[in-house]
């Protein structure tokens, strides 16, 4: 492998992951009620663990919320009327 190659993969890494982040917040965004992961997951066409993780980065950068119902976790936009019904 090459210096060129290894030094590339972070890159296509960080643009992957900023990626997700912008499809997960326009669809969050457009939607009127709470989003699981899985559906998340779904509608963006990635996978589960990869949607979870730039989801919770999200919630610590304060763009979106979570609420937590029966062990799933639903993720709301910053802001929605629902944000203020979370435990």
């Amino acid at each position: 492998m090459g210096d060129n190659e290894s030094n590339d993969a972070p890159e296509d890494y960080l643009t992957i992951s900023k990626q997700i982040e912008k499809d997960i917040l326009e669809l969050i965004g457009r939607e009127d009620y709470p989003l699981s992961t899985r559906q998340v997951a779904l509608k963006i066409k990635r996978s589960w663990h990869a949607v979870q993780n730039r989801c919770l980065e999200l919630q610590l950068q304060g763009k979106i919320s979570r609420m937590t119902v029966a062990g799933s976790h639903l993720w709301i936009k910053k802001g929605h009327f629902l944000e203020g019904m979370r435990k």
